[in-house]
């Protein structure tokens, strides 16, 4: 019988171990599954180079995002002739007078969290890649 199958083995000693049971897949897995260091890596290296692409890729992005709205706002048809559509919910809702501004001190708060993460972070440059792609 297969002792590393069973629930509950014993030790040396005759103590129950608590030992998770590994049951093999087929022939082939059995050594990878009883490896411990399976799928880790030792050292994650910080790849300046992608980060440097993600962030040429998020300013890239943001540009086109401005510059597209610019031309969006230039070619808004006359607000006589085309009414805008109705809102359903801003029109139901009261009006909240510090709302944008409350938006705008938690966006701040938020980026500031972000960069002291990423000043104190070990992986600094892979969350700043992740951030920026």
């Amino acid at each position: 019988s297969d002792t590393s199958a069973s629930t509950a083995t014993n030790n040396n000693n005759g103590q129950y171990s608590g030992a998770v049971p590994i049951i093999p897949l087929c022939a082939s897995c059995s050594l990878q599954l009883r490896s411990s260091k399976h799928n880790f890596s030792s050292r994650l290296e910080p790849e300046r180079w992608k980060t440097a692409l993600a962030l040429m890729y998020g300013l890239c992005v943001s540009w086109l995002t401005a510059f597209t709205m610019t031309i969006v706002h230039d070619r808004v048809p006359d607000m006589d002739k085309y009414p805008p559509l109705p809102d359903i919910i801003l029109d139901n809702v009261p009006h909240i007078s510090w709302a944008f501004e409350m938006s705008e001190i938690t966006g701040m708060t938020l980026l500031m969290i972000w960069l002291v993460v990423l000043t104190f972070h070990k992986h600094r440059f892979i969350l700043a890649r992740r951030f920026f792609s």
